[in-house]
């Protein structure tokens, strides 16, 4: 994540795709409460959706 965004017109995603994230009890809370604030979801339609407003832009 750390080269993702390099200047500040720069914009980018970053994709968890680990069902456990949102499955597992002790490891999904703990590893989303260690990261910095971001956009969560767990639909596929919202996040492509997400991805082509991003290519427009």
């Amino acid at each position: 994540m750390g080269r993702l965004i390099r200047a500040t017109a720069d914009r980018g995603v970053v994709a968890v795709l680990d069902s456990r994230l949102e499955t597992a009890r002790g490891y999904g809370p703990f590893l989303r409460r260690s990261l910095p604030p971001f956009w969560y979801t767990t639909r596929p339609e919202v996040a492509r959706g997400a991805l082509e407003r991003l290519g427009k832009s």
